[in-house]
């Protein structure tokens, strides 16, 4: 296995996953837009939404791209800076 190239570890994913999801929800209100809302538009539960802009959860690449759609933005601004 080649050497590692970042300094990145599994201890950076909880802070990952609270980064996205804080992004998320500060965009979804922006947007006006409720969990319920976001959940259907994506075809995920309520609960999930809520999972993950707590940190609690992952979704998939796919899942974010989605998410992006629902709120007419580049699924790279889901991403913190």
């Amino acid at each position: 296995m080649p050497p590692r190239m970042s300094n990145y570890d599994e201890r950076d994913d909880q802070r990952v996953r609270d980064e996205f999801g804080a992004k998320l929800r500060e965009l979804r209100t922006a947007h006006g837009m409720s969990q319920q809302e976001m959940s259907a538009f994506v075809g995920i539960s309520r609960s999930l939404v809520e999972a993950v802009e707590t940190g609690r959860k992952n979704v998939t690449v796919v899942t974010a791209y989605r998410m992006a759609d629902a709120l007419g933005i580049y699924p790279l601004d889901l991403w913190p800076k």
